[in-house]
């Protein structure tokens, strides 16, 4: 019977001693991660003094760090003077730590609880945000004490400011700076005056003649270089193809750009002024460059000189039906 208690009290001691070794272990790759904790030179402060916390974060390198901003308050009445820089410092194993000096004080005696402050984080490659506290602070402010024999005065005694050379320097400069500004400016309008009043009277400028359509597109299909490399004949069949399209939009009021190859060939069907060896010019650029751009067909060499012959051609022939103005057959269209 002994025996029987003594190995259930073994049991249950092994047990626990298990899940109190998981516990810190779970404790200890918490703390690995990442440490957020806020100090304080102490706990006793006076009314008015100048008080520098520091929030510190210790964490691997790795880990991307969302550094907490802090209001004009961190507790009721505790009022945040001065935020200072976060500044780095590298600490031991590996490990980096990460600073903030705010400065607080107190116009109230009392004891002032700074709340937890959360600090967001993440692990290398992950999105999920984890986050970690700093422990409460207690801060207590309180009057001096005086005794009989004493008086009140300043926690530090009164001090001068004495300007510089240095100091002075930068205002001096950029007053001058402005002075010479307002002379400048002052002459430059008077000068534009005097030029204004010099100036002969405005010749009307005779304006430029206008290219048509169908010279604008030959221009553009001059401009056009044949490809030298695999990589550059989609780019080929897209440049052509855009300028006959663009070409149908300004000359044949053809809206090829929004439309597919079939509804452009349907419209340019149905124009009696474009013959049938336009349409079917038209028809090899459109179908060849739309298997280029979306089949991934690749041509050779004499498809490209063909190409721009056949566009060459078209934008030609048709040219004076775009004199003429469109004339199209009233029929129903195919769904």
């Amino acid at each position: 019977m002994t025996h029987r208690i003594t190995t259930g009290l073994q049991a249950v001691i092994t047990r626990a001693a298990g899940l109190l070794g998981m516990v810190m272990l779970m404790g200890h790759a918490s703390s690995q991660e990442i440490n957020a904790e806020m100090d304080a030179p102490g706990s006793q402060f006076f009314i008015g003094e100048h008080v520098p916390l520091t929030l510190k974060v210790t964490a691997d390198k790795n880990i991307l760090i969302q550094w907490p901003v802090t209001g004009d308050t961190l507790a009721t009445g505790l009022v945040v003077l001065k935020k200072g820089s976060t500044d780095t410092a590298k600490s031991e194993g590996g490990l980096y730590t990460y600073s903030q000096t705010i400065t607080v004080t107190v116009f109230d005696s009392g004891t002032y609880t700074v709340d937890p402050i959360i600090v967001r984080f993440s692990n290398p490659g992950s999105s999920f945000i984890k986050e970690a506290y700093t422990p409460s602070l207690l801060l207590t402010f309180s009057l001096a004490e005086l005794t009989d024999e004493e008086e009140l005065r300043d926690l530090k005694p009164p001090f001068s400011f004495p300007v510089t050379f240095r100091e002075a320097l930068i205002p001096g400069l950029i007053s001058l700076l402005f002075v010479v500004g307002i002379i400048m400016l002052i002459r430059f309008i008077r000068r534009r005056k005097r030029r204004r009043r010099a100036a002969p009277e405005a010749v009307i400028p005779v304006p430029e003649q206008r290219l048509e359509p169908w010279q604008i597109a030959l221009e553009a299909l001059d401009h056009v270089k044949f490809p030298a490399m695999p990589q550059e004949v989609k780019g080929y069949y897209e440049t052509v193809s855009g300028i006959v399209r663009e070409y149908l939009r300004d000359g044949l009021s053809v809206n090829a750009p929004e439309l597919t190859t079939r509804q452009v060939l349907r419209r340019i069907a149905a124009r009696r002024d474009i013959s049938t060896r336009c349409h079917g010019t038209l028809q090899r650029i459109l179908q060849i460059s739309d298997l280029v751009k979306f089949a991934k067909l690749v041509p050779i060499g004499v498809q490209h000189q063909a190409l721009m012959e056949d566009a060459r051609t078209f934008v030609a022939d048709t040219a004076p039906a775009f004199v003429a103005g469109p004339t199209e057959l009233h029929r129903e269209e195919e769904p």
